[in-house]
């Protein structure tokens, strides 16, 4: 078997060397015969008419098939509708060691060899999506080995069966989309060849070193085949083996399908190189039914129970109730459903109770549920054409629970850190679900009348709370001004939904320590050595050196980022000095370069001592 990992375009050819006799020359071959040995069904094409029970494999101009070599060897034809064909060389001629003995399998991609020898594997593809041909079924679609030959002629035998499909309705317009096979044997894989075939025993198998291979097929049968009372034959490949289990969805153009399912206790056996027919009567065309109802739910989550026939994949999600009904109405929804997840069911009907957090996790939904907030809830059925409208969703609205107060659970701190900029605290509350937790400045806090107003603000969705799913959580906010004023408000909520005593403590962050130096500046324009300048003094020698912020007043850094103050400014000059509007010198002035005339602008001066502290800024606002 085989132990490495494919991963090029076109696959080595590996060589044993069996039936080498020493000496013997390497000879040159422009062409090969290749004839297709067995009459029953199976390649790139199948002859039109019926002749008893067989139907004759021909070849098609283009095909192209891989023999073993030193090298890879790809061949192709230019025979059209015949079971002998000529193959040439796809890269002129090439050294082909007929002594050692040459095998060939079709089609080329997707194929490995792994020697001439009849003992040896030949791993193959059969493609899990398929595509539909009047009479047969697509180039590519069946894999053929050859037998092991020591001269340029080649005889072809089919390594895999097909599935007849014989479709066939008293309706009128009908026409299938795609049809999917879904099977308990593994019946595909399109990952580079992971069954196998042994020409000696002329059993396909598959690798049980590689695994890879699915449970579907999908024959997709582009913009529509019409059937009718006679029945209309759709061929598939699958591998030769006896199916336990099988269910076989046919969908429509006009968004419509029928399920079939094998009974149980049935099987289907499918021959090497053999055709087999199964009849299928569109009876019983039926739209995909869906049905969503709430069965429970709390102030966090919701339960649900859906019911849904005759659909077999299908989108899903959940949204808040406003949020919804403007993508619905827009018909952005439709659009953007299709790159959700697609869930695929195997029955033709099918119930699902559970909670709606489950849909959310699997679609990596960041919504989340707020307590006593609506919401819908939609399944969108999976349609061959790919284009939906509003008409084609399903929906419920469901809701969470309000929450009550009445509780009596506190919050308590620990672990206090306090500096300029930040505060944080481990908080703890015995017997909580979870803790709405904010901070608030001294205007946010004096809004609020009530600690029954605050509550309200607090767990609305509209509102800064940060949700702590559990008892114990370390709270930190960052980005605070220092010597400020900040309330910690905790709201705990037990399981139930019952939240208790609303936790308040008020704090004050650190204060900037600013050095004694006292800066001023000179409110003066002077022009010194052909350059203009500002100039400033310090109260003493301390100063080692200055920082500086030269910004127009209508500039945005001076009306937003400073917020149009000089507190803010020298704020940031110290906790941030690196910033890139804030220059530094060790001169006691500015140069004024690339200013513009009659332009008003505004300037901060700084000074910093030797331990990098910095002094109360100066400011002079100008007009040059």
């Amino acid at each position: 078997m085989r132990n490495f990992i494919l991963n090029l375009p076109m696959l080595f050819l590996l060589l044993s060397c069996s039936h080498k006799e020493e000496g013997e020359p390497v000879s040159m071959h422009q062409h090969i015969t290749a004839t297709i040995y067995e009459n029953t069904s199976t390649k790139t094409v199948l002859s039109p008419d019926d002749e008893g029970s067989i139907r004759k494999v021909l070849w098609s101009n283009g095909d192209r098939i891989v023999l073993s070599g030193s090298s890879d060897k790809v061949y192709i034809t230019n025979n059209d509708g015949t079971a002998s064909a000529t193959f040439f060389p796809e890269d002129g001629i090439m050294p082909l060691d007929l002594s050692r003995g040459i095998i060939a399998a079709y089609p080329a991609e997707g194929t490995y060899m792994s020697g001439p020898d009849a003992e040896k594997e030949i791993y193959l593809t059969i493609p899990a999506t398929q595509y539909y041909k009047k009479g047969t079924f697509a180039d590519g679609t069946m894999p053929m080995v050859s037998d092991v030959s020591f001269n340029d002629e080649l005889s072809f035998r089919n390594a895999a069966g097909v599935l007849r499909l014989l479709i066939s309705t008293n309706f009128m317009d009908v026409n299938v989309s795609s049809i999917l096979i879904q099977a308990n044997e593994v019946i595909a894989s399109d990952t580079g060849g992971d069954m196998c075939y042994i020409p000696a025993t002329r059993q396909y198998n598959l690798d049980p070193e590689f695994t890879y291979g699915g449970n579907t097929i999908r024959l997709e049968c582009g913009e529509g085949v019409h059937i009718d009372s006679a029945g209309t034959p759709f061929h598939v490949v699958v591998p030769h083996q006896t199916y336990t289990g099988m269910t076989i969805t046919v969908n429509t153009t006009d968004g419509e399908k029928q399920m079939f399912t094998l009974k149980e206790g049935k099987e289907i056996t499918v021959k090497r190189s053999g055709i087999s027919t199964i009849p299928l009567s569109i009876d019983g065309l039926a739209r995909p039914a869906v049905s969503i109802e709430q069965t429970y739910s709390t102030f966090k989550s919701i339960m649900v129970r859906i019911e849904m026939e005759n659909v077999s994949s299908f989108y899903c999600g959940i949204a808040p109730k406003e949020t919804f009904e403007k993508a619905l109405d827009s018909g952005n929804l439709a659009e953007e459903a299709k790159y959700s997840t697609l869930y695929t069911n195997s029955s033709d009907k099918v119930v699902y109770e559970g909670s709606a957090l489950r849909f959310q996790k699997e679609l990596a939904d960041m919504i989340l549920l707020e307590p006593g907030q609506s919401y819908m809830m939609w399944i969108l059925p999976y349609k061959d054409s790919g284009t939906y409208t509003s008409a084609d969703f399903s929906y419920s609205e469901i809701f969470t629970q309000e929450l009550r107060p009445g509780g009596n659970i506190e919050v308590s701190y620990s672990d206090l850190v306090i500096d300029q900029t930040s505060i944080s605290m481990t908080l703890t509350a015995k017997d909580a679900s979870l803790m709405y937790a904010a901070m608030f400045d001294e205007k946010t806090m004096s809004r609020f009348s009530t600690d029954e107003e605050l509550i309200e603000y607090l767990i609305s969705p509209e509102g800064p709370a940060v949700i702590l799913e559990n008892s114990t959580e370390i709270l930190v906010r960052k980005q605070l001004d220092p010597d400020t004023d900040m309330t910690v408000v905790v709201l705990p909520v037990d399981i139930t939904g019952v939240y208790g005593r609303l936790f308040t403590h008020r704090f004050r962050t650190l204060a900037i320590p600013y050095n004694d130096l006292s800066v001023v500046i000179e409110e003066a324009v002077v022009k010194e050595n052909g350059t203009d300048r500002i100039r400033w003094h310090v109260n003493d020698e301390d100063a080692v050196s200055y920082r500086y912020i030269l910004k127009e007043t209508d500039s945005y850094m001076w009306t937003n980022t400073l917020k149009s103050s000089v507190l803010k400014a020298q704020e940031i000059m110290y906790l941030s000095p690196g910033m890139y509007y804030i220059n530094k010198t060790r001169d006691n002035y500015v140069p004024l370069e690339n200013l513009a005339k009659g332009v008003e602008y505004i300037l901060i001066v700084a000074a910093v001592d030797e331990n990098d502290a910095s002094s109360i800024a100066d400011s002079w606002t100008f007009t040059y």
